[in-house]
């Protein structure tokens, strides 16, 4: 997932990105989990890899 972000961020340069999740049957807990997932370790590596300067 954070390739795919960061993928795009180098393509349009955007600076939010918006989670959209299907949860369809997926049980409460295992949403929570995802979610919890993407905020302690998708969400702080993208940032810390958008942080960085860019190398030529």
């Amino acid at each position: 997932m954070a390739e795919k972000i960061l993928f795009q961020h180098e393509l349009f340069g955007h600076q939010r990105f918006l989670v959209q999740m299907t949860v369809g049957a997926m049980p409460h807990a295992s949403t929570m989990r995802s979610l919890e997932l993407f905020g302690t370790e998708v969400a702080p590596l993208v940032r810390a890899q958008i942080a960085r300067p860019a190398t030529v």
